[in-house]
C-alpha cells in the first residue's frame, strides 16, 4: 500500500490522506467511486523571447473520483 503522491484536489493541494492500492483509490477507509471525467485544457507560449508567439495547446483527459463523505479529487486518465 502506498500514498499517493499523485492525487490531488481541484485547488491542486497534494491529498496524503488519498490511500492508493492496485490502482483504487480509497478515502475514508472507503473506495471513491468515478464521477465522471474532464477534459483539462492548457497554454503555453513556444517561446519565452517572443511575446507575439502562438501559444501551444494540451488537453489531458482526468478521472473524476468522489468519496461518500463528499471529497473529490481529479486524477490523470
Amino acid at each position: 500500500m502506498s500514498i499517493s503522491s499523485d492525487a490531488y484536489t481541484f485547488d491542486g493541494s497534494s491529498q496524503d490522506n488519498v490511500l492508493v492500492f492496485a490502482g483504487h483509490y480509497m478515502h475514508c477507509g472507503q473506495l471513491m467511486e468515478k464521477g465522471g471525467t474532464e477534459l483539462r485544457r492548457f497554454q503555453a507560449s513556444r517561446s519565452t523571447e517572443n511575446v507575439q508567439d502562438e501559444a501551444l495547446d494540451v488537453y489531458l483527459s482526468t478521472r473524476v473520483l468522489r468519496c461518500v463523505c463528499g471529497f473529490q479529487i481529479e486524477v490523470p486518465e
